[in-house]
């Protein structure tokens, strides 16, 4: 496996924990994750979470509406099959 190779695995399984952690709190805890929950259950850096999120946003994964002072609302988007 090349390095190239290597990296895009790591992002595959950073964008899995953190999809599956979005999905939890909304089932579990009926509120969306704050950046300190994601850090707390994925232990990864805020700059990993939110280029992971802005990826997500990017291929349409994921719509993020911000909201100012308070938890961003995440919505996940059902891909056609």
């Amino acid at each position: 496996m090349n390095r190239k190779e290597s990296q895009q695995r790591a992002l595959i399984y950073k964008v899995n924990l953190i999809l599956a952690d979005i999905r939890m709190c909304q089932a579990e805890e009926d509120r969306d994750p704050s950046y300190l929950d994601m850090m707390t259950d994925v232990v990864m850096r805020p700059e990993i979470i939110a280029k992971v999120l802005r990826r997500l946003e990017e291929f349409g994964d994921l719509h993020i509406e911000r909201r100012a002072g308070r938890r961003n609302h995440y919505i996940l988007q059902e891909k056609n099959k």
